[in-house]
């Protein structure tokens, strides 16, 4: 009876100490008039959210350490017909010429990952401590990619003067230059009329730089 006792303790005690991720959310400004760009069909409004304090805030993570860039996107219809507008049809231009299309859920919380406490458990306590970290970062990576998911710009039909928004997250390849700006590609279609229009946002203060290179470059300073 004691061992099992101890057993269910330490079980509970390695439970609290493992992976957790409690969804949160942080206040999402309304634009402001000025920030919509566009024309008298479509508007586009953009926040990227490049400061650490609010990538916490919103997704309990740093994402400049996972080379992660999330961009707030808020969309309007000015246009009479309805328009559908899809985050798989969003770009991100960079500086260097590169094109990044949006990266998927699943790969975002791949990045980010959990707090590798799997292996920090089996040193400490074996494999009882390797089996409860285990649960708990599968546990903690369901419920970061069910509130990323949440949070993500969804697809939708926009009628006359509807507006949706969420979060668009891309992963730039490794070895990619640092930047600042970029510019966003949003594209509007109308079923009518079997046209689409694009409309193109500039995206500044990103401030992206790999988190190998200002690692390296923070090295290089001591």
């Amino acid at each position: 009876m004691a061992v099992r006792f101890v057993s269910v303790a330490l079980c509970g005690l390695l439970l609290s100490a493992c992976a957790s991720y409690t969804p949160s959310s942080a206040p999402v400004p309304e634009p402001r008039l000025s920030d919509w760009v566009g024309d008298a069909s479509y508007a586009v409004a953009v926040d990227p959210y490049a400061e650490p304090e609010r990538q916490k805030a919103t997704f309990d993570a740093d994402l400049d350490e996972a080379d992660v860039i999330a961009i707030q996107v808020m969309t309007r219809n000015l246009e009479g017909r309805p328009a559908r507008v899809r985050s798989s049809d969003m770009i991100l231009e960079l500086p260097q010429g590169r094109t990044l299309s949006p990266s998927g859920i699943t790969s975002v919380v791949n990045k980010v990952g959990e707090s590798g406490s799997v292996v920090g458990s089996a040193l400490a306590f074996g494999i009882i401590g390797a089996l409860a970290a285990s649960s708990a970062e599968e546990n903690a990576r369901n419920a970061r990619t069910a509130d990323y998911r949440e949070k993500a710009f969804k697809d939708a039909t926009l009628a006359q003067n509807d507006s949706t928004h969420g979060f668009v997250f891309f992963i730039p390849p490794k070895g990619t230059e640092p930047f600042d700006r970029a510019m966003l590609r949003v594209r509007f279609i109308d079923f009518d009329t079997a046209t689409s229009k694009i409309v193109q946002v500039p995206v500044n203060g990103l401030a992206y730089e790999e988190a190998q290179e200002k690692k390296q470059q923070d090295d290089s300073d001591f």
